[in-house]
């Protein structure tokens, strides 16, 4: 018997399988035709509309995100040059309560975590550092690391904020074409089933429809009972 392809299966094969199925039942008589295109027809049409969509919020959010890593590296070594120059002068001694107020961990408090949330964690540093300061290192010398920091933050902040809304509609036209194509699984499912009742074989129907078949576990030699590593099973829609 047939399978239609796996549910896990990537969302760029299940869209071949749906159009390759569209495709056969449209060169064959009503029975096969119509069923196809009223649950493959829109949404393929979708799907290609979002494609077009997709490609060209790439071409325009490629260079942004490339301008934001491009910045946050910038970013990363002004923090670590400043953090270690504040250890530096306040002679590095263990359980400096002034140094783990401003640099709790080291440098990695403020240029770990999400990218568009680091010009938030650099102000904050920047604050500290005119705010709190350090006994044994002159307040000038806080206040320029301050000044430095603050700086900084403003080419981050302005790449951050040119690639935010294309990077989201990215995400969102990407998750889209992602769900999409789980519905064409279960159209395709429906289909199946459709001809099934309609009184085709299976061979006829996997005809039209790829026949995708799941990987099996292969038996093991002599009755050993030992599960083969890696090997996947599931149930399958006939």
């Amino acid at each position: 018997m047939g399978e239609i392809i796996r549910a896990g299966a990537a969302r760029e094969d299940i869209i071949k399988d749906a159009r390759t199925t569209l495709e056969k039942a449209s060169v064959r008589d009503d029975a096969w035709k119509l069923p196809a295109e009223e649950r493959l027809g829109t949404v393929l049409t979708l799907v290609d509309s979002l494609e077009v969509e997709r490609k060209a919020l790439e071409i325009t959010a490629g260079p942004l995100t490339a301008a934001v890593d491009k910045q946050n590296g910038a970013a990363d070594l002004v923090l670590v040059r400043e953090v270690e120059s504040l250890f530096d002068k306040g002679g590095r001694r263990r359980n400096d309560p002034l140094l783990a107020v401003l640099a709790p961990g080291g440098a990695a408090a403020y240029t770990d975590g999400p990218t568009d949330e680091q010009p938030l964690r650099m102000k904050l540093f920047a604050k500290l550092l005119k705010k709190v300061g350090h006994k044994r290192i002159a307040k000038a010398e806080t206040d320029a690391a301050s000044d430095r920091v603050t700086a900084a933050v403003v080419p981050l902040a302005a790449a951050i904020d040119a690639a935010k809304e294309p990077v989201a509609e990215l995400a969102l036209v990407d998750r889209t074409i992602t769900a999409l194509a789980k519905l064409l699984r279960m159209e395709l499912v429906g289909l199946k089933q459709g001809w099934k009742s309609a009184g085709f074989s299976e061979a006829e129907i996997h005809e039209v429809i790829p026949d995708s078949p799941s990987a099996k576990k292969p038996d093991n030699a002599g009755g050993t009972g030992v599960t083969v590593p890696g090997s996947t099973g599931g149930a399958t829609i006939r």
